[in-house]
């Protein structure tokens, strides 16, 4: 799944900013003024911002030996193994990587840090109450 990022200037304070696009969910408007470019290479400057923050966030997790989690969070990017056998991943945004790990459901136990924990858990929560409610609806039987 592709991540797309918007780089460019916030007009009311003035400052230069990385913006995942799915989370604009207001009406983009153009505000008709024109500016002359400063030279610096804007495409370059935006993909090392994001590098700087995916090298700034570490999340160590435990993945259940042979499962799938295991074999693609092995093959993601960056990806190191620590001594306790855990993997550390690094990641730019922790809602993307929460969805991503709670997406294993439970072959992946998020040891740190404790807002990514809290994150995963609290999506995995909620997948399991819509489903007891699903239960509940048909009852008893929620499966697909």
């Amino acid at each position: 799944r592709s991540v797309r990022h918007l780089h460019a200037l916030e007009p009311d304070t003035g400052v230069t900013k990385t913006f995942l696009l799915r989370r604009i969910v207001s009406q983009v408007t153009t505000t008709g003024k024109s500016f002359v470019p400063d030279g610096t290479d804007q495409t370059r400057a935006a993909l090392s911002e994001l590098e700087q923050v995916w090298n700034s966030h570490t999340a160590e997790v435990e993945v259940l030996p042979d499962s799938d989690a295991a074999t693609r969070l092995h093959k993601r990017r960056g990806t190191t193994v620590a001594a306790s056998g855990n993997l550390l991943l690094h990641y730019s945004d922790a809602n993307i990587v929460a969805d991503e790990l709670a997406g294993y459901g439970p072959e992946v136990l998020v040891i740190s840090p404790p807002q990514l924990r809290l994150a995963v858990s609290s999506r995995l929560r909620l997948v399991a109450e819509q489903h007891d409610g699903a239960a509940a609806a048909t009852g008893g039987d929620a499966r697909g």
